[in-house]
């Protein structure tokens, strides 16, 4: 994937982290549909033992996001 698409996804991802996740006692979910050109749908699930906190559901997500663009988007085209 070219670095300019990964830029657009992680604005998307970011953007949508600030109002859409799923949070429950166990686990944090940002769900995406048409992505991008080459994305058709982008599932980031986070499996806790336990969420005390909106903002601790918010970091796992983001450090999910982040390992999903820098090892899986090669994977995207």
């Amino acid at each position: 994937m070219e670095n300019q698409e990964i830029k657009k996804v992680q604005t998307w991802l970011e953007r949508d982290l600030n109002h859409k996740p799923i949070i429950t006692k166990n686990k944090a979910v940002l769900r995406y549909k048409n992505a991008g050109p080459h994305i058709r749908k982008i599932t980031i699930e986070v499996n806790v033992n336990s969420i005390h906190s909106h903002k601790e559901a918010l970091e796992a997500l983001k450090n999910a996001m982040q390992h999903f663009l820098v090892n899986e988007s090669d994977n995207l085209i």
